[in-house]
């Protein structure tokens, strides 16, 4: 070979590199300008070179993916079978979609997958095949795709018949509800101009309503008519749409068509209703026109109908039924002034039964009043009988004569016990709160509360025996206890059973919140449960109120519950009822615990305290009684001074150089104890007062409360209780000493 074919040759070389080089600018020219995701794969199945659409589609960089097996960009679901594919390719590689009639799905670099539409050709690089895959993201397409579907079957599934026409009016497409509704099939409608369906009175209509839709508009439920297969014409409502393409060409009319013959059956009978409505019926759209009215109104208003009905828009109607109430006006005013009358007739009963309790209860208390002072005189006089017949010398007094007086002291005690309760019946009885416990009370009425029920009622009780204290009136809890056992024993006509319980119980913010007159803390709980026939919730919520009862008239006050209402809630504590009809009745009494430490309790001395020369001033204006009690006095050493009026006490205190003890009646005609008391202490600042009454109007105390440092021995009182409060007062003049004489109402 001469140089010159050298030459030559280096040249050829040269040539065919420059080619070389000119081809592959141009082919990664055309594949970076590619629309889709570009990726040519080795015969080994490495990657060798990817556009930046790939670089896009997937999420790596071209650095990641240049020689990494294709497989990264195979979902892991089919990564194992993938290489049998490509190798399957490879041995026969024509320009073919891979994987035909599977779903292709491409995986990217975070791991998401996403359908795809994949196609592969092979191109030979000299040095072996390469494999183009060119990759598209179909991901849109198959949503628009499904909502096609989804719109497809919604228009399948529709009760409505929707026809698909072209500008022509010719029938393209329809539902199965349209076949239903005009009963051509589709064989027989699809190609049929629509004026098939026009009765022949109302073509030209429909025809000019049609050309307003190719023109752009939109008709939204028409009222018209349709001819089914048959010949029969059915009332529909029409809304014709315009069906453009995607430049915006109208290129077809779509018809939704829905049958309202029974929508105009309702209609009609509306009407008939509207029209036969008692009332004016007026019925206006949202902007306040008049839609629809009735004869009524035309009536009522004076307007001819054509005068009020204006041309409402569609949607809401607002119905206003309007009824001339000038005589239900003048009924009203009537039944209320009836209403008032009665009202005001009932306050007047109410107000005259007030009275008349209060005229019973002052009644009740003057009576208490003066027969205490006779049972007082009785009582000390039989003692001094017994006394007297003891003193007699070698004598033993007969066994008839002894029982005689025991007996008439017996007598005098069951009937202060009376008094008593009169007294609380009428509310005149001193309240002195003490620190007690419950227990204690109940147990000392069970006998009286047996009796108060009778054989036909079981009385049980549930005691607990760590019961806390509470600060009470012992009389007060008594009344709660026999009002309620004798509201359960008249509930229980036929018989039945009654349980007192008491426990001890820690009241929460939860039941706070739902009771009034409570705080949070704990509290001694007595609750009363029968099972009689119960009351209903309209009764329970008058219960507590004055005055009401549900016994026939003349069997009830009415103010049994209302004063335990009282009782309890001037306690501090709450008052509940709980109860079904033939189930019982529960009534749940809440004292707040106290804790002040309990009295000592008094006790009691057989011997006589006598006095030793100490001046008492007696005032007392019922005769008797100021004797009885001066006889009491003088016979155990005191020197005392009677007096039968107020008057007659300052006088003589006047006249006395020093006094001890002022023992005077509260409630004396003239001058009052309380007033006696302060007149004879401006004179004698140092003389003890012992009041004595058995009740004391309030002079003592307010609402029944005995103030503080205040002595009172009530009446009846022995000749044992009133020496002892007598020394008691002697000798700690400052101190209030407790009635050793109380007995419980």
């Amino acid at each position: 070979m001469t140089c010159g074919d050298n030459v030559e040759l280096s040249i050829a070389a040269r040539g065919r590199l420059l080619m070389r080089d000119l081809d592959d600018r141009r082919f990664t020219g055309l594949l970076e300008a590619a629309p889709d995701a570009m990726v040519c794969v080795d015969a080994a199945g490495q990657i060798a070179l990817v556009n930046a659409q790939a670089e896009r589609l997937f999420g790596y960089r071209r650095d990641e993916l240049i020689g990494q097996p294709v497989e990264i960009l195979v979902p892991d679901t089919v990564r194992p079978v993938h290489p049998g594919h490509r190798a399957g390719y490879v041995a026969d590689p024509r320009p073919r979609p891979m994987g035909a009639g599977m779903e292709l799905a491409g995986r990217r670099r975070d791991g998401s997958t996403f359908p795809a539409e994949i196609s592969l050709s092979a191109i030979d690089a000299g040095e072996g095949v390469l494999v183009t895959a060119a990759v598209r993201d179909v991901t849109d397409r198959r949503r628009a795709a499904e909502a096609a579907g989804r719109l497809a079957s919604i228009i399948q599934s529709s009760h409505d018949a929707v026809i698909g026409k072209t500008v022509d009016q010719v029938i393209t497409s329809r539902n199965p509800a349209a076949e239903r509704l005009y009963g051509y099939t589709a064989e027989e409608m699809i190609g049929t101009h629509v004026q098939v369906l026009f009765p022949g009175s109302e073509r030209e209509h429909e025809r000019a309503m049609l050309a307003a839709v190719v023109r752009g508009e939109r008709v939204e439920e028409h009222r018209t008519r349709r001819v089914r297969k048959g010949g029969s014409v059915v009332p529909v409502s029409l809304t014709l749409s315009p069906i453009t393409d995607a430049s915006g060409k109208i290129t077809g009319i779509s018809t939704v068509a829905r049958d309202v013959t029974e929508r105009q059956r309702a209609e009609a009978r509306f009407t008939g209703l509207l029209e036969a409505a008692p009332d004016a019926m007026v019925c206006a759209d949202a902007g306040g026109r008049i839609a629809l009215v009735n004869a009524a109104a035309e009536r009522l208003f004076g307007y001819r109908r054509d005068e009020l009905v204006g041309q409402p828009d569609d949607g809401l109607l607002v119905t206003a039924a309007i009824r001339d109430i000038t005589d239900r006006l003048e009924a009203q005013a009537e039944q209320e002034r009836l209403r008032t009358q009665a009202e005001r007739g009932r306050l007047e009963r109410q107000l005259q039964q007030s009275q008349r309790l209060e005229s019973l209860g002052q009644l009740a208390g003057g009576v208490a009043h003066d027969f205490n002072n006779l049972l007082g005189v009785i009582s000390n006089y039989a003692a001094f009988v017994a006394e007297e017949l003891n003193k007699l010398p070698d004598q033993q007094p007969a066994e008839s004569v002894v029982s005689d007086i025991e007996q008439i002291q017996r007598a005098a005690e069951r009937a202060a016990r009376l008094t008593h309760q009169l007294l609380a019946f009428a509310r005149r009885e001193v309240i002195r709160p003490r620190v007690l416990i419950l227990n204690t009370i109940v147990t000392s009425v069970l006998e009286l509360l047996q009796r108060t029920l009778g054989e036909h009622v079981v009385l049980i009780t549930d005691l607990d025996p760590g019961l806390d204290h509470v600060l009470a009136d012992p009389g007060h809890i008594e009344q709660i206890l026999i009002n309620l056992a004798v509201n359960a024993r008249d509930a229980m006509t036929g018989g039945g059973t009654l349980t007192i319980h008491t426990s001890n119980a820690d009241i929460d913010e939860a039941y706070v919140d739902t009771h009034a007159n409570l705080s949070l803390g704990r509290y001694v709980k007595l609750q009363l449960a029968d099972n009689g026939p119960g009351m209903p919730p309209d009764v329970i919520d008058h219960a507590f109120e004055p005055f009401f009862t549900t016994k026939p008239k003349g069997e009830g006050t009415g103010l049994g519950l209302a004063t335990i209402y009282g009782i309890v809630i001037q306690a501090g504590g709450n008052v509940r009822i709980y109860s079904e009809p033939d189930l019982g009745t529960v009534v749940t009494v809440l004292l707040p615990v106290t804790s002040q430490p309990p009295a000592a309790a008094d006790q009691p001395s057989d011997a006589l305290t006598g006095g030793a020369g100490e001046t008492i001033l007696v005032v007392e204006d019922e005769p008797a009684m100021r004797e009885v009690t001066r006889r009491i006095l003088a016979r155990t050493g005191y020197s005392v001074i009677a007096a039968g009026n107020g008057q007659e006490a300052i006088t003589a205190a006047a006249t006395t150089d020093h006094i001890d003890v002022l023992l005077t009646d509260v409630i004396m005609p003239g001058m009052q104890g309380r007033e006696v008391a302060e007149r004879i202490r401006d004179h004698q600042p140092g003389t003890a007062v012992l009041y004595m009454s058995g009740y004391t109007q309030g002079i003592l105390g307010a609402q029944g409360v005995l103030e503080p440092q205040i002595n009172l021995i009530e009446k009846p009182f022995t000749e044992a209780s009133l020496l002892q409060k007598i020394r008691a007062i002697i000798s700690n003049p400052g101190a209030a000493p407790p009635d050793p004489a109380r007995r419980p109402a």
